[in-house]
């Protein structure tokens, strides 16, 4: 007894410290996760501030190609600068990896008056010729008037070095310094008109693939607008994307900084300090892809003169172009909270999974300990119900051996008493091989058209001796034109017979079976249905979703001391879903029960004249 009452105590314990375990498990997971997620935070961002900054670095880099192909010559007359910047296009177009990246060229002479005339290179002819100002140089002749006019005050070294981009144009331009020999001072201006469509179309769009570009599309929509209007686009990696504020955004920077050298000092090693720079990647990016300078500085360069390194500024008054970065799913954070929910959803499955596993191993277990219990009180039962035809035999036969029994009428009362127990005997022993053979998947039925009507008699006909042992009055009523149904009708004969020896175990007093036919409609179609109906005990409502199990007997079997297995209702069921139809029962205690069996009816069908042998 101890046993006993330990066992559901344990289990519950068992169960009590898995579900605590899991909980811990999910406020692991929980916790961990945010840890993940603010490490992966970090690393979007800081790969997005990688990306960022060799975009701006390349961009840069291309743009001091062209100041590396133009910077400043000093020959001995004004014909020959001229000459000499003819000369570097050329030089330009035969070498650059990106031609196309130069418009056109402008040289505008001293003094910087309204009357000085402005030289466009035409490369056809390959010589400078006098040409009108664009119309949308017209601010930027206003800055190199004032340039030009300040020349005195400025920087030797920051003349020399000093480039301007003007991106409205946009344009890159540079002072040409005075004469060998004389007082630094500027005596005219390179202008180099850059293509912005070339800038739009191939220079942008290359770098967005480059460092924003992932296995499934863009990473990061790449957009750069004006810094002057912000809603003036010059590039979108997704065109379709619509343009927002960088407030939004999670990365803004000049597209043109402000520390050109300084930017180049944290991509390369040591190449603005070094007398001979060579230019070379560093150690995490690869070479192929790689912008690299050094080669077009040896291009470029003139033979005998310091070769030196630009500095690129903004133009007076311009905000330039401002590049803004922004994650495909809204943001980084939005990113980030899009893998925290999927990972929180992997993981909260796996542990419902293992909630669910637990669950199934706790009902599991459960079932067995009950299906063991049932099948101990199977063993017990069916020995007693063994025990008892087995006795009567035995006494009886006994009795007629040793001579006990010699009246004629009393030899034949013996004998009818030896047949009522081994047929009940043999009933009990057909019921546990048919469940055998239920159990091991062996059934074989021979399903034919068959009449209901027919089959009830004959099941009524192997029950009479246990009828008219109980004293049990039957009540038959049969719907005419019934259809006929596809079922084996032994087997469906067994089913009826397991009903009624039912209905007279818990028939009550006085004993009394109702049996009815009738046609339906059912989920499937026509149907006929078989009631069979007692008057007894009833089947308590504990007790209802059991009923049709292996091996269960209720309270009102057992409190009444009633003889049983507890097979005939589980076959009676295997028997109907195996016809194609089903059992269903109505009941209430002490009102009696009612069971249903449901027969698919074979369309177009009558009973009349098929009827089965009563045997």
């Amino acid at each position: 007894m101890k046993l006993r009452s330990r066992g559901p105590a344990f289990s519950v314990g068992l169960v009590c410290a898995l579900a605590a375990i899991l909980v811990v498990l999910a406020i692991l997971q929980v916790r961990g996760s945010n840890q993940v997620s603010q490490a992966e935070r970090e690393r979007m961002q800081a790969n997005l501030h990688t990306a960022v900054t060799r975009f701006r670095r390349d961009f840069y880099l291309e743009l001091l190609h062209v100041c590396w192909a133009f910077q400043t010559v000093t020959p001995k007359s004004d014909s020959g600068t001229l000459q000499a910047y003819a000369d570097r296009y050329d030089d330009w177009m035969g070498a650059s990896a990106h031609p196309d990246l130069v418009g056109s060229l402008f040289i505008w002479k001293a003094p910087f008056k309204g009357a000085s005339p402005l030289f466009q290179l035409n490369p056809a002819l390959g010589k400078f010729q006098p040409a009108s100002w664009p119309q949308d140089f017209a601010r930027l002749r206003q800055q190199l008037k004032r340039q030009g006019a300040a020349a005195n005050r400025l920087d030797e070294t920051a003349i020399e070095e000093q480039w301007v981009i003007d991106e409205k144009i946009p344009a890159l331009y540079h002072p040409l310094l005075s004469h060998p020999g004389s007082a630094k001072v500027i005596n005219g201006f390179l202008i180099v008109r850059l293509n912005m469509n070339f800038i739009q179309q191939v220079l942008l769009p290359v770098l967005a693939d480059r460092y924003f570009r992932g296995p499934e599309g863009f990473t990061y929509r790449v957009t750069v607008v004006s810094g002057d209007h912000p809603g003036k686009i010059i590039y979108q990696s997704i065109p379709t994307a619509a343009a927002k504020t960088t407030t939004a955004a999670d990365a803004v920077a000049d597209l043109i900084p402000a520390h050109g050298k300084r930017l180049l000092r944290s991509s390369f090693k040591d190449q603005l300090s070094a007398p001979e720079p060579e230019i070379e990647p560093d150690g995490e990016e690869n070479p192929d892809t790689a912008v690299s300078s050094a080669q077009d500085s040896r291009a470029f360069a003139p033979q005998g003169q310091r070769r030196f390194y630009p500095l690129i500024l903004q133009s007076e008054g311009s905000a330039g172009w401002k590049l803004i970065a922004r994650h495909r799913l809204g943001s980084v954070d939005a990113a980030v909270l899009s893998l925290r929910r999927h990972n929180l959803a992997v993981s909260f499955g796996v542990l419902l999974l293992l909630a669910a596993s637990m669950a199934l191993v706790v009902i599991s277990a459960q079932r067995a300990h009950r299906l063991a219990r049932l099948q101990m009180d199977f063993v017990a039962g069916v020995s007693h119900e063994l025990r008892t035809p087995l006795a009567v035999i035995c006494s009886a036969a006994e009795n007629l051996a040793d001579g006990v029994v010699g009246a004629r009428e009393q030899v034949k009362n013996y004998g009818a008493l030896i047949r009522t127990e081994g047929r009940r005997l043999s009933e009990m022993v057909e019921q546990i091989l048919v469940f055998a053979a239920g159990q091991a998947g062996r059934h074989s039925y021979e399903r034919r058209p068959a009449a209901v009507t027919g089959i009830i008699e004959t099941a009524l006909a192997h029950a009479r001796p246990a009828l008219d042992a109980a004293g049990t009055v039957v009540e038959k009523r049969f719907e005419a034109d019934l259809p006929l149904v596809m079922a084996d009708p032994a087997a469906v004969g067994r089913c009826i017979q397991n009903l009624v020896s039912n209905a007279i175990k818990y028939g009550g007093a006085p004993p009394w079976l109702g049996i009815r036919t009738e046609k339906s409609e059912g989920p499937r179609g026509a149907e006929v249905l078989v009631h069979v109906q007692d008057h007894g005990v009833g089947i308590d409502p504990q007790d209802m979703p059991h009923i049709f199990e292996p091996f269960y007997r209720g309270k009102g079997g057992q409190n009444g001391q009633v003889h049983g297995t507890g097979l005939g209702l589980s076959l009676a069921k295997d028997i109907a879903e195996a016809m194609g139809g089903r059992l269903s029962v109505e009941s209430a205690p002490d009102q009696g029960s009612t069971f249903t069996l449901h027969l698919p009816a074979l369309p177009n069908s009558v009973e009349a004249g098929v009827r089965e042998p009563v045997a």
